[in-house]
């Protein structure tokens, strides 16, 4: 997004504004190009302050899972505290990177989707059995990373996952992938002030 210019008023940077708020956007597929510059601007925020929260917002159907670990063992990583918040759709790594913050809150009508990995290998027979080895162990990971958010057994993820796993916002808060959901009425402006008030969370029904 580059900039906005409003009739008789300076340029607006939106995604720097944004971001002097300690505000994330991710959005789209989860690739190095987008990810790089979201690992550079995590960065850069906790060098101002590690007590202040971050807020990422995700909108995403998952995309590297390289990629999106790198963001997630930065976020287990560094001292300031990450506020995730789910919109729209959060699958596959996307959804990870979801339950991985200290707050999790989901919007109404977001959809969560876990799933197991998968892929394609070409090359000689020992390159594919040495990727198709480094697959099953990232994807043994994964799973300890869900049951580890989640509460729930490895077993029982696993079993989930063999077909995608679709969650409204309310099946999410029963799974444990977030802590709760947006409350419509809310005021606006907390969103967007480092969320220094917690959240009123929607029971689930």
């Amino acid at each position: 997004m580059g900039l906005i210019k409003f009739k008789k008023e300076k340029d607006v940077d939106v995604k720097e504004e944004i971001m002097k708020k300690r505000n994330i956007l991710l959005y789209g597929k989860l690739d190095d190009d987008e990810l790089e510059d979201v690992l550079e601007a995590v960065l850069y925020m906790n060098n101002e302050s590690q007590n202040e929260p971050i807020n990422l917002f995700i909108s995403s159907n998952g995309g590297d899972v390289d990629s999106g670990m790198a963001l997630y063992d930065l976020m287990q990583w560094l001292p300031t505290p990450f506020h995730t918040i789910g919109m729209g759709v959060c699958a596959s790594m996307a959804a990870i990177l979801l339950m991985g913050g200290q707050k999790r809150y989901i919007f109404p009508h977001c959809w969560v989707m876990l799933h197991q990995s998968s892929g394609y290998f070409w090359g000689d027979t020992d390159t594919t059995i040495t990727r198709a080895n480094q697959m099953e162990q990232q994807e043994q990971q994964l799973l300890k990373v869900q049951a580890l958010h989640t509460g729930q057994t490895v077993d029982k993820i696993t079993n989930d996952t063999i077909k995608e796993k679709w969650f409204n916002a309310q099946d999410a808060v029963r799974y444990g992938i977030v802590d709760g959901i947006i409350d419509p009425q809310i005021e606006t402006s907390l969103l967007f002030k480092g969320m220094e008030q917690p959240l009123e969370v929607a029971a689930p029904p």
